[in-house]
C-alpha cells in the first residue's frame, strides 16, 4: 500500500474536462484502492455549484507540502513544466492528434510514467522518450442518467446538441456544410450548440455566416452560458442526440454523459473514442488523416500556430459521410434510443470506479517499483 499524493492544479473543484478526469480518479482510487490518498490544495477550497460528493473530497488529507509524506506524486493536468521530484512520478494526460508538441515532451521528461487514455496517444507519446500506460477515463455514472421527463422541456422538433469550444478543432465549421446535405429534403431539425468559450470576435462572425447559411428547416440555436453539472445533465437529457465533428478528441466527455444518460452519439471515427463508443447507441463517420502545418482556413489559423508542428496530424471528417451518419440516427430514432440504452450498460460495464482504481493501482505500484 503506498501514500500517493494527487496533485490536480485545482482541477477537481472546476466543472471542465480535466476536472471531471480528476475527480473521477480521486474517487476510484479513494473507494477501490488499497492506497492512501493525500490532495494537493486547500480543504476548504470552493467547489463551482453542484459538483457532487465534495464532502468525501474534503474527508481526504490535504497538503501543498507532502514530498515527505508520500510514496509517490500523481499529477493530472495538461503537458506543462512539472519541476524534478526525487519521488516517483506519474502525469495522467491527453493530446488526441497525430504527434505530440516537442515542447510538451521536454515538460513531461521529469515523470518517470505517463498515463493517456487510450492506444491511440501511445505511440506519439513514446516517440517523445516517454515511459507510457493506457488508463480509460470515465464520467460519473452515478450522476449522468437517463432522465426521460426533462424531453418535454427541449424542442417539439427532433433536436440534437454540441458541446465544446465554438473552435476549428471541435469541427464547428463542419456546421453549415453537414446539415446543408443531411437535410436538403426540407426535414425540419433542431441544432444547438452549445459552447462554453469561442462565441466571440470571429467565432461569432463565423457563427453569423453558419445561421445564414443553413436552410430554413434547420433551426439553428447556440448558448456560451456555463452551466453546472446538474443544468448540463438536465439539458443533455432535453435532446433526442448528442454530436461532434471534433478534429482531435482525447476521449470527449460529452459524449459519454450522453450515452449514460440513454441519448445516442454521432461522432468522427478516430482517436481513442473508438477504443471506448459502444457499438449500439453510435452513428460514425470516416475521417481523413491531414498535417496541422497545411491548415489554410482562416478560423484553423489559431490552432495551426499551437499544434502545426511538420510532424502532427489532425482527423478531417468528410461532410457527406458525417450528413449520412447524422441522418441514420434522425430517422432511425427510436432503434437509436434503445440502442443507447444499451450503451450505457457496455460503459457501466467496462469503464466503472472499480476498473479504472484497479488499473492505476497497478501502474501507480509499477512506477514506485521501478524508481526503487
Amino acid at each position: 500500500m503506498a501514500k500517493l499524493y494527487i496533485k490536480d492544479y485545482g482541477r477537481r473543484f472546476q466543472n471542465s474536462g480535466y476536472g471531471q478526469l480528476a475527480r473521477s480518479i480521486i474517487l476510484a482510487l479513494h473507494r477501490h484502492s488499497r492506497h492512501t490518498l493525500v490532495l494537493s490544495g486547500r480543504k476548504d477550497a470552493i467547489f463551482s455549484e453542484g459538483i457532487p460528493n465534495q464532502e468525501e473530497f474534503r474527508s481526504i488529507e490535504h497538503s501543498d507540502k507532502p514530498e515527505e509524506l508520500v510514496d509517490a506524486v500523481f499529477h493530472v493536468t495538461s503537458p506543462t513544466e512539472l519541476g524534478v521530484s526525487n519521488l516517483p512520478t506519474i502525469v495522467y494526460t491527453q493530446n488526441a492528434l497525430g504527434g505530440v508538441i516537442s515542447e510538451w515532451g521536454r515538460y513531461l521528461s521529469a515523470a518517470d510514467t505517463v498515463v493517456v487514455p487510450g492506444e491511440f496517444d501511445r505511440p506519439f507519446f513514446e516517440a517523445q522518450g516517454l515511459h507510457v500506460e493506457v488508463c480509460p477515463q470515465m464520467v460519473d455514472y452515478t450522476f449522468f442518467k437517463p432522465m426521460p421527463k426533462y424531453r418535454q422541456e427541449g424542442d417539439d422538433l427532433k433536436s440534437f446538441l454540441f458541446v465544446g469550444s465554438f473552435s476549428f478543432r471541435k469541427g464547428v465549421d463542419m456546421t453549415t456544410d453537414v446539415f446543408n446535405i443531411a437535410f436538403s429534403d426540407g426535414a425540419p431539425v433542431h441544432i444547438d450548440l452549445h459552447c462554453f468559450s469561442g462565441l466571440e470576435g470571429q467565432g461569432l462572425n463565423l457563427l453569423i455566416d453558419i445561421a445564414k447559411k443553413l436552410p430554413s428547416n434547420v433551426k439553428l440555436t447556440a448558448d456560451n452560458r456555463p452551466l453546472t453539472l446538474p443544468w448540463m445533465r438536465r439539458k443533455i437529457n432535453r435532446f433526442d442526440g448528442v454530436f461532434t465533428f471534433s478534429r482531435g478528441e482525447g476521449w470527449c466527455m460529452p459524449l459519454w454523459e450522453a450515452l449514460l444518460s440513454g441519448i445516442p452519439v454521432v461522432a468522427p471515427a478516430s482517436t481513442a473514442m473508438l477504443e471506448w463508443l459502444p457499438e449500439k447507441g453510435v452513428s460514425l463517420f470516416e475521417t481523413v488523416e491531414k498535417r496541422v502545418c497545411d491548415i489554410s482556413a482562416e478560423f484553423g489559423q489559431s490552432f495551426k500556430r499551437k499544434y502545426g508542428e511538420d510532424h502532427i496530424k489532425y482527423y478531417e471528417g468528410d461532410a457527406e459521410k458525417a450528413a449520412a451518419a447524422f441522418r441514420n440516427v434522425y430517422d432511425n430514432l427510436d432503434s437509436f434510443q434503445l440502442e443507447a440504452r444499451d450503451g450505457r450498460e457496455y460503459i457501466l460495464d467496462k469503464f466503472n470506479y472499480h476498473n479504472i482504481a484497479r488499473r492505476l493501482s497497478e501502474i501507480v505500484e509499477s512506477t514506485i517499483e521501478k524508481k526503487r
